[in-house]
């Protein structure tokens, strides 16, 4: 990269800094004062000496802005030395300060900083004043540790900061007008969603308005208890702290749809790392309250927002803004209403912000950090900053637009509502005040443009529309709009099927944890319409330079995995084994046509897999017509023993995968008992939602050879699926992912171990001893907590893991559908498309189940935001350690199945599906995995084990302890988990 001689280019947000103050060059919006009381004696000399190599070393804090016919840039060849000031002063030491820090700079003659030293009848102020535009909070910390070493006679070593500043100004300005930023503007869209954000702000009922600060810092035994209740929730203090931010302005305002900015420190890049200058980007946040909602819901829904934007951070503000649709030049005055500012001046152990120490000589001083007044264009800012002394709040209002008054209110209440949030998160919110109620939300300025997807008010057919598509998806009729998807049965599986096919319904995107923060009907249908912008949809076609037009195309993620599973363990299967139950009916020659035109329709069930060079790649072969095994077990009292023999012995018998011919097939005669089909399918070829993909296209192709009717072709193949994978990969799309996996399994650990026995163990599969009506007793925990019934299996499963283990640390895998690629449009392909998400359960001392529920609630639905990465990927990423026939995070599976549910008619033949534990024999490829299965309302299980992990005594007794933790769910909801 050639760095410019003429002057470093302004990234986007410093361009958008310097605009703003040519057009008001007496604005204090982005000063930054630093103001120091000193105890001791300080050196003026040596002090003059320090500020000057300071400058030297950072010589960006000497510059100005000038113009060239590329841009404004900052130079600072021959800049001048930064001024250090001696004055005298009499008023109070904040009002001297005060005075002293708002005198505006000149961006075009410069220096960006100057240094003063305040005399009056308190003690001595050192203060530091320093333009924003070369300067951002972590800069503070940098600064002041250069100033204690040259003030101590340390030499400074000036470093060439041009080609950090440049790169990171160059990136800033190719996100912002190319297509590198575009997965960052989809982000925003969505996040953002349409619609002006209303008033968050209550109004100001002072009789004037005057510049306001105000500080009410948090006692540091609060903030000790807030801190726990992070750790409990999964999540950060600061999260802790905005969640209770957001809460006291919707009491304070009347408003349910919030939005606040806060900072993303910018520096993605680690060569910035130890670099001064801005990087910051303020970062929207919109969040939706209700008055059902407690705290808990909030903080989480937060966290995950919150976690999401930081991804997405790196998009310059303007760009955000313009993506949003929040154009106009009255734009902020909604979009800039409220900042909500966290700085950890504690991040480094040698600058203590209360306790600085400057030593020169014999002689030495203390520095403590007084009240950081600076603003950034906010209505309000809170400044919130964690050091020695312990939890600052500053409530900055410097318009006064807010008003003494409502700002010491909202000041109380805040920790009010942390002091509750302490005491217990699961309490409801703070009720909206009264005398706000009923005031009308100022409507948007007619300059302000916002570009919108669609309207709530009117949308009845809009709803007709979404609930056909839950009838459709859930597979129940009359729907209204006050029906809940908990209510309903609605699992993970079944949320994902259901936002996808709404997202195609509407052409959108629609977010799992959208359902799960609205699961009503109407509440999701209002917040799909007015907070999801139209996504359009771009078809995923085969790409000749990817090698996906020919023959001959590489296997997908799940197939590379699957395959080295059996590669390494011998013992290991892939098979699928699938079973249906009919009257009679079926006709043999029928069967057999239908079969061979699946075969030929679907290239998926023609591929042969062989290996190039260690990786495995698809051959799609010639289309052939599987053979019909006939089975005779017309003798009633053993053709369960028949069909179970058939199962067992398919489950074992290993396919050649470089066959081409994945799938076999009997018919079994059960004279009066009627018939049964059984399939046994490769997982390369099908996983648990292809099932009733394969059983409805043998549907459709047997109804076309009844009737003389030529068999169209599938609307798309598998090969689709592999390109969308492959371009996201080239896309750089699960780069989001992988940070958030690498961060949510920091330390967590990859393998159970536990004591096994030194010689081989039987491998088996017990059922889990469910009772009737189990789902039904789990309803009333998924209304009231706002999960799934998987989640609260999840949860179950981890208390036993934590019980058995004795290990408070514990992952196991949950399979995931993952077929939101291309808008959806591959929902239907035949060909497997699952990944993997790992959940982490960590017990802290005195934890409930709730707790734990809680934490794998939070943890499935940031994992299903966060499956596009494959986990091969996810695990190369975090260069996990692989063990012989073992895979790291995979010894324990939670596999939510639903395979079984699909009914059919072929012909005459009525198809109904056969749960069984035979059809759960190929799951012992993994040390232990749960099998849950809806069928009918009720729910059923099975638990296989490896030998190598459990003893067949060891397996059935977590198979009741699993059981029982399930059937006692509701009532040991509170109940400790050791």
């Amino acid at each position: 990269m050639t760095v410019p001689q003429q002057g470093i280019p302004l990234s986007v947000g410093q361009e958008a800094m310097w605009i703003a103050w040519e057009l008001e060059p007496e604005q204090l919006s982005h000063i930054i004062p630093l103001p120091f009381v000193v105890r001791g004696e300080l050196d003026v000399a040596r002090l003059r000496q320090a500020v000057a190599a300071v400058g030297e070393a950072y010589p960006q804090l000497r510059a100005h802005v000038a113009r060239t016919d590329d841009g404004p840039v900052l130079h600072w060849g021959q800049a001048p030395d930064i001024p250090v000031i001696e004055r005298s002063v009499t008023a109070e030491v904040t009002e001297a300060v005060r005075e002293a820090w708002q005198e505006p700079f000149d961006l075009r003659s410069g220096p960006l900083a100057r240094v003063y030293v305040l005399r009056g009848p308190e003690y001595p102020t050192l203060l530091f004043v320093v333009h924003h535009l070369v300067f951002d909070g972590a800069s503070v910390l940098i600064m002041l540790d250069a100033f204690r070493r040259a003030y101590a006679g340390e030499e400074l070593r000036p470093a060439d900061h041009r080609e950090a500043l440049t790169a990171f100004a160059h990136r800033s300005r190719e996100l912002m007008d190319t297509a590198t930023g575009d997965a960052h503007r989809a982000y925003w869209k969505r996040a953002l969603g349409s619609g002006a954000p209303g008033r968050v702000l209550p109004p100001n009922r002072d009789a004037e308005s005057r510049y306001t600060m105000f500080s009410a810092d948090v006692p540091a035994d609060l903030a000790s208890q807030l801190r726990e209740r992070a750790g409990e929730l999964g999540c950060s203090y600061f999260t802790v702290l905005l969640g209770a931010y957001f809460a006291v302005l919707r009491r304070h305002s009347g408003a349910d749809d919030l939005l606040v900015s806060i900072p993303f420190h910018g520096r993605t890049d680690p060569s910035l790392h130890d670099k001064m200058g801005y990087f910051v980007n303020p970062l929207p946040i919109r969040h939706r309250l209700h008055a059902t909602d407690r705290y808990t819901d909030v903080v989480l829904g937060l966290r995950s927002a919150v976690k999401e934007s930081l991804g997405h951070g790196e998009l310059p503000l303007p760009a955000i803004m313009r993506e949003a649709g929040f154009t106009g030049p009255q734009a902020r005055a909604y979009t800039h209403q409220s900042l909500f500012q966290y700085w950890h001046a504690g991040q480094r152990d040698d600058v203590d912000v209360q306790r600085f120490e400057l030593r020169s000589g014999d002689t030495s001083c203390v520095l403590s950090l007084m009240a950081m007044e600076s603003t950034a264009g906010y209505t309000l800012a809170v400044m919130v900053r964690e050091d020695s002394g312990g939890t600052h709040v500053l409530w900055k209002d410097p318009t006064g637009s807010v008003g003494l008054t409502a700002v010491a209110e909202l000041a109380e209440d805040y920790l009010a509502i942390l002091k509750t949030v302490a005491a217990g998160p699961e309490a409801a919110l703070a009720p909206v005040l009264g005398d706000i109620t009923g005031r009308p939300t100022p409507e948007p300025p007619t300059d302000l443009t916002i570009e919108s997807a669609g309207t709530v008010s009117g949308m009845a057919a809009e709803l007709a529309e979404m609930t056909a598509v839950w009838e459709e998806v859930l597979g129940i009729d009359g729907i209204t709009p006050d029906d809940s998807f908990f209510e309903l049965g609605g699992h993970s599986l079944l949320a994902e099927a259901l936002t996808i096919r709404a997202g195609r319904q509407f052409g959108m995107e629609v977010p799992i944890r959208t359902l799960f923060t609205y699961p009503r009907l109407r509440d999701f249908t209002e917040q799909v319409l007015a907070a999801v912008v139209p996504v359009p949809v771009e078809e995923t076609r085969a790409d000749p330079a990817t090698g996906l037009d020919g023959n001959e195309l590489p296997a997908s993620s799940f197939q590379q995995r699957i395959w080295l599973i059996e590669q390494s363990d011998m013992t290991a299967r892939g098979n699928v084994c699938l079973a249906w139950r009919t009257p009679g009916g079926l006709e043999p020659e029928a069967l057999g046509q239908a079969l061979a035109a699946l075969v030929e329709g679907h290239e998926i069930l023609r591929t042969r897999f062989v290996e190039r060079d260690g990786v495995l790649v698809q051959q799609v072969g010639e289309p052939w017509r599987p053979e019909i095994e006939q089975l005779d077990l017309r003798d009633v009292e053993r053709c369960d023993d028949g069909i179970t023999a058939w199962l067992t012995d398919a489950a074992e018998r290993r396919f050649e995968l470089g066959s081409g011919r994945l799938l076999r097939v009997a018919v079994a005669d059960l004279g009066a008992a009627g018939q049964t089909l059984l399939m046994c399918v490769h997982h390369q070829v099908v996983d648990g939602e292809s099932i009733p993909i394969l059983l409805a296209e043998l549907e459709r192709c047997y109804a076309a050879v009844r009737e003389g009717r030529s068999v169209e072709p599938p609307a798309v193949q598998y090969r689709e699926f592999v390109a969308a994978q492959q371009a996201e990969q080239a896309n750089g799309a699960w780069a989001a992912d992988l940070r958030y996996w690498a961060e949510a399994l920091s330390g967590a650990p990859a393998y159970l171990d536990v004591e096994t026995s030194a010689t081989p163990q039987e491998e088996g599969t017990v059922a889990i001893a469910t009772v009737p009506g189990l789902l039904g007793r789990l309803q009333p925990v998924q209304a009231e907590r706002g999960v799934s019934w998987f989640m609260v299996a999840a949860a179950a499963l981890a208390v036993v893991l934590h019980r058995w283990s004795g290990r408070d640390d514990i992952t196991f895998e949950a399979p995931i559908a993952n077929r939101g690629l291309s808008q959806g449009r591959l929902a239907g392909v035949l060909g497997p498309c699952m990944n993997t998400v790992i959940l982490r359960s960590t017990l802290r001392p005195g934890a409930v189940l709730a707790d734990v529920l809680r934490q794998l609630r939070s943890a499935s639905l940031d994992g299903f935001e966060h499956s596009r990465a494959p986990f091969a990927e996810v695990m190369d990423h975090l260069g996990a350690e692989r063990r012989d026939g073992r895979s790291p995070f995979a010894d324990i599976i939670l596999n939510m199945n639903t395979r079984t549910s699909r009914r059919a008619r072929l012909g005459g033949a009525e198809l109904t599906p056969v749960v069984a534990e035979s059809l759960a024999e190929h799951d012992k490829q993994f040390g232990l995995t749960v099998t849950l299965t809806e069928h009918e309302g009720e729910l059923t299980g099975t638990l296989a084990h490896r030998g190598a992990l459990l003893t067949v005594a060891e397996a059935r007794q977590l198979a009741d302890d699993l059981a029982k933790v399930l059937v006692d769910f509701a009532d040991d909801i509170n109940s400790p988990v050791r």
